[in-house]
């Protein structure tokens, strides 16, 4: 059996998976690379990670990042303004954001930044919540710009 070159996880409904990505799902991914680990410390991080229960879902607080953040803190990766770059651009990126944020806990914020002020409000309102959530470090030459 041949292992597979990308993996990806979720928390669905309550449920941790894992699959392989194959070549036709590839191009509809977003992706960022956190580096090189070994296997066994992948799965050691993932299994430590909390699954996301659907009763507990919080837009703000409890998504499937925060489920993504507990496995990369495992595995020791630093947190940078360039991954809150990628998750603030893929969160709000997508057409579906704001109907999904209207059926979803923790989401009438960003409705209402929306509503208010549209993209530009919303971006700043999500890149609010998100750098509040990483550890990321905001001096020395390490520091991105957005």
């Amino acid at each position: 059996m041949e292992c597979p070159s990308v993996i990806a996880f979720a928390s669905i409904g309550g449920i941790k998976k894992f699959f392989e990505v194959n070549e036709d799902m590839d191009d509809e991914l977003s992706k960022y690379s956190l580096g090189e680990f070994a296997l066994s410390d992948i799965l050691a991080a993932e299994k430590e990670a909390n699954a996301i229960d659907d009763t507990k879902y919080d837009l703000s607080k409890n998504t499937c990042v925060h489920y993504a953040r507990d496995i990369w803190r495992s595995l020791g990766v630093k947190e940078t303004q360039k991954i809150a770059n990628f998750l603030v651009t893929n969160l709000i990126g997508s057409d579906e954001f704001i109907e999904f944020a209207k059926k979803k806990h923790g989401g009438l914020h960003a409705v209402m930044s929306f509503a208010i002020g549209g993209k530009r409000y919303l971006e700043n309102y999500v890149r609010t919540i998100v750098t509040s959530q990483l550890n990321i470090e905001a001096s020395g030459p390490e520091k991105e710009k957005r």
